[in-house]
């Protein structure tokens, strides 16, 4: 069976997830007879007591008995992966094992502060910022400039599938009131996707270039933006269409320079992964909120894959070699406020 929500991860946070969001009832087997329990759909792992079979009407599917397995084994691969790339140092010739280097190395920067009367707690960050500094500031490069050439590429390429809707407009409620509102796209799939089991849905696209180098305000603008994503599903906002008013939200993504593959690795790519960290931690929360983010992937100027993410997990995806696959639909069908037990 393909996990593509697995296979994709290339990071330990990629497998980060809340296994209360991907709870689903299944059948187990419980020695020779079987049981009723929440098996979550990420991990593969069963949460909570069995459920008495009395209270359930209607018999679940079987459970997965290879997820489990699936995700650790992904989980001990990228582990194995992140060891052998951690420097040159863990390769030498000599016969030290790992842990007795970085006590080496751990003793050579406990003598550098030492001898020069400096906390670690105070060169280590400062160090890792320079770095980053560095990293981003001489070395980063986008062939993206403005928002514009975003909405013009989403257009051009994803037509294909979508009915593209530009610059929509829309009312909203803040403090009860109501107020007049703009987002960037508003999509509807196709056909072919809907008949693969695609949502026939609408879904809200904004669009955002961030720059991240130092002084071009990427915190600010990024967090802007995916509050603003997140309000459009969360105020209640209806949508005028040219041919339909009113129009509810079934989702919303975020799409940026960062969405492509090649950019977001050298952004993400500072030895302190900070990028990376800060626009993780606001899609993990914006997903809480059905909205997530369209990843792609281009090569020599063409379309080669795109994916709906939501923290980690896919929706859907289309690559040459695999078609359209379909991820986890409950994705976007959460409904949540505050505590609710929902």
């Amino acid at each position: 069976m393909d996990y593509p929500h697995i296979e994709s991860a290339v990071a330990l946070e990629d497998l980060d997830h809340d296994c209360s969001d991907f709870l689903e009832l299944r059948l187990r087997k419980k020695g020779i007879g079987t049981a009723y329990a929440n098996q979550c759909q990420f991990c593969g792992e069963f949460r909570g007591g069995e459920i008495g079979k009395a209270k359930v009407k209607i018999q679940p599917p079987p459970s997965d008995q290879n997820l489990e397995d699936a995700f650790i084994q992904k989980r001990l691969k990228i582990l194995s992966s992140t060891k052998s790339n951690l420097s040159p140092l863990l390769h030498s010739r000599d016969s030290k094992t790992i842990d007795q280097k970085l006590a080496e190395l751990g003793e050579i920067i406990d003598g550098y502060c030492s001898a020069n009367e400096v906390e670690i707690s105070n060169l280590l960050p400062t160090y890792l910022m320079q770095q980053r500094n560095r990293h981003i500031d001489e070395g980063y490069s986008s062939i993206w400039q403005s928002e514009d050439e975003l909405h013009e590429w989403f257009i051009k390429n994803l037509s294909k599938w979508f009915h593209i809707h530009h610059e929509i407009n829309g009312t909203g409620f803040v403090n009860r009131e109501i107020e007049q509102i703009r987002i960037d796209f508003i999509i509807k799939a196709k056909d072919e996707l809907i008949q693969h089991g695609f949502t026939d849905k609408y879904i809200g696209v904004e669009v955002k270039h961030l720059n991240p180098v130092t002084g071009k305000g990427f915190h600010g603008k990024s967090s802007r933006g995916i509050f603003q994503a997140l309000s459009y599903w969360y105020s209640g906002a209806r949508w005028d269409l040219p041919n339909e008013k009113g129009v509810e939200l079934a989702t919303v993504l975020i799409f940026s320079n960062l969405s492509f593959q090649d950019e977001s690795t050298y952004v993400f790519g500072s030895l302190d992964s900070h990028y990376r960290k800060v626009w993780k931690s606001y899609l993990s929360i914006a997903n809480h909120a059905n909205v997530g983010e369209l990843s792609v992937r281009t090569w020599n100027e063409k379309l080669e894959y795109w994916a709906m993410e939501y923290n980690g997990t896919k929706y859907y995806s289309m690559s040459p070699g695999r078609g359209l696959t379909k991820g986890n639909p409950n994705v976007i069908s959460k409904r949540r406020i505050g505590n609710t037990q929902r």
